[in-house]
């Protein structure tokens, strides 16, 4: 099974839309052109993520916001660097925080090779209208070094959220 990587929010959620909620006719907010992006380098890994509101619930999560984000992981250092993990850290709107840790991205450990780029989309359904996610990537270089690239914050709010 192969894994095909969206290249912006509105392909991330048209995709999610497919893959999750085949057969059913849904109604959800495209991204615009104008999409703020929030970014952090640690050790020349440029980390920039783009947040979206997909504006329904997916049939598995009832009741939830559904927000959508579109990660490019740049190595800008001079030598490559392998995905290993991730640990999120997610705040909804009454400061209730969760933490997710897991083995790669969508399935995927990418080693990123000096000046490219790793490329995905995700999802994370939020009982609030707002609420920020955050968190790292444990890297390790071709040496062998670990270390752990900073995710930035980034809010997640519903168009009509009121702060």
């Amino acid at each position: 099974m192969s894994t095909r990587l969206a290249r912006s929010p509105v392909e991330a959620v048209k995709y999610l839309s497919r893959r999750w909620a085949a057969g059913r006719k849904l109604v959800f907010m495209s991204a615009s052109e104008n999409e703020t992006s929030y970014s952090s380098v640690t050790r020349g890994v440029h980390v920039k993520v783009i947040p979206s509101y997909m504006g329904y619930s997916l049939p598995h999560h009832p009741g939830h916001y559904m927000f959508t984000y579109n990660v490019t992981i740049t190595n800008q250092s001079d030598r490559p660097v392998q995905l290993l993990r991730r640990h999120w850290y997610i705040t909804d709107g009454h400061g209730q925080v969760e933490q997710v840790q897991g083995d790669g991205v969508i399935g995927q450990r990418p080693t990123i090779l000096p000046g490219r780029s790793h490329e995905y989309s995700s999802y994370c359904p939020m009982r609030t209208e707002i609420g920020s996610m955050r968190g790292s990537y444990q890297m390790v270089t071709d040496e062998g070094e670990f270390f752990d690239a900073e995710i930035p914050a980034f809010p997640l709010v519903t168009p009509g959220a009121k702060n």
